[in-house]
C-alpha cells in the first residue's frame, strides 16, 4: 500500500518540473516576463523534496495516524482558544449553534477519528473523540489569564 502512495508524490513532483521547463518559457515569452529566480530555486528545491520524500516517506507512512491525532487536538484548541468570550456557556453556544464553528469542530472530529481508526488497536477508543474539546470547555476556567492577572495585582 505505500509504494501507490509513495510515487504518486514523485511524479507530482516530475510534472512539476516538466512544466516548468515546458510551459514557463511559453508564458515568459507571451506575458515578456524574464525572471529566472524562480526556476533556480525550484531547481533546488524540487530535487531536494523529491530525496527528502523518497528518504523520509516510510516515516510519514508510519507516522501519520498519531500525526493526525496530534494535529487535531492541537487545531482544537487552538479554534477554542481563539474566541473572545471563554465563558462555559459562550463555548458551548458557539460550538453547537454557528454553523461555522460546528463544522470546524466536525472537521477535527473527523480527523482524530481517522487517526484513531489507522492505528487499528480497538474501535471502542472513538467514544473519546469528543474527549478534546470537553476537556477544553470544562478546564478554560481553570486557565484564564485575567483571574492570574487580578492575583498579581493583589500580591503587589
Amino acid at each position: 500500500a505505500v509504494y501507490p502512495l509513495q510515487t504518486i508524490v514523485l511524479v507530482f513532483y516530475f510534472l512539476c518540473l516538466s512544466t516548468m521547463f515546458l510551459i514557463r518559457p511559453i508564458v515568459s515569452a507571451i506575458t515578456d516576463v524574464r525572471g529566472k529566480a524562480p526556476i533556480y530555486a525550484a531547481l533546488y528545491f524540487l530535487p531536494l523534496l523529491t530525496s527528502i520524500h523518497a528518504l523520509a516517506c516510510g516515516l510519514i507512512y508510519w507516522f501519520f495516524p498519531y500525526l493526525s491525532i496530534g494535529i487535531s487536538m492541537i487545531t482544537n484548541a487552538i479554534h477554542y482558544s481563539v474566541k473572545l468570550d471563554q465563558s462555559f456557556k459562550a463555548l458551548i453556544r458557539s460550538s453547537l449553534l454557528e454553523v461555522k464553528n460546528f463544522v470546524i469542530i466536525s472537521v477535527h472530529w473527523l480527523l482524530l477519528a481517522y487517526g484513531i481508526i489507522a492505528l487499528g488497536h480497538h474501535y471502542a477508543f472513538l467514544c473519546l473523540i469528543p474527549f478534546p474539546s470537553i476537556f477544553y470547555i470544562l478546564t478554560v476556567r481553570f486557565t484564564d489569564p485575567a483571574e492570574f492577572r487580578e492575583v498579581e495585582v493583589r500580591q503587589n
